[in-house]
């Protein structure tokens, strides 16, 4: 959705689908989460964005045996051609079946980055066969 503004993209804002599959062998080893699985979201230089990532995520043994849902806040920046990740906060998780937490970081090349899923602080590595659906909506402001 763009906004009335000084200039096209100044002011947006979007809903993004994002997946990524693999497995937490220990507590470094993150999931990536890719548009349509395998391409990395594109950030405009010079601007900011508040972004709202939900993700649900399913440990598939011969049924779905374990699963999160998780709701968290990012502040991105990209000034300079650097992106970089400001902050994170949780704003909920719920495990079932699982422990630990996720850690939220980003894979960044260029001006493109996706979001890294990662399981700290697990009782019994490794979680084989994850799954994570997840919607990204942002706030955009962009200055030219």
């Amino acid at each position: 959705v763009l906004f009335r503004s000084t200039y096209a993209g100044e002011m947006q804002t979007g809903i993004i689908n994002l997946w990524g599959k693999g497995d937490f062998t220990n507590p470094t080893t993150a999931i990536p989460l890719y548009v349509n699985g395998s391409t990395m979201i594109s950030m405009p230089d010079n601007s900011v964005w508040l972004v709202k990532l939900r993700l649900i995520v399913g440990q598939v043994g011969s049924l779905i045996d374990a699963s999160v849902s998780g709701e968290y806040n990012l502040h991105i920046a990209q000034s300079g051609g650097t992106i970089s990740l400001k902050n994170v906060t949780t704003i909920d998780e719920t495990p079932i079946d699982i422990t630990g937490r996720f850690e939220i970081d980003l894979a960044i090349s260029g001006s493109t980055f996706c979001p890294l899923i990662n399981l700290a602080d697990g009782a019994s590595y490794p979680y084989r066969s994850i799954n994570i659906s997840a919607q990204l909506s942002y706030t955009q402001y962009h200055y030219e």
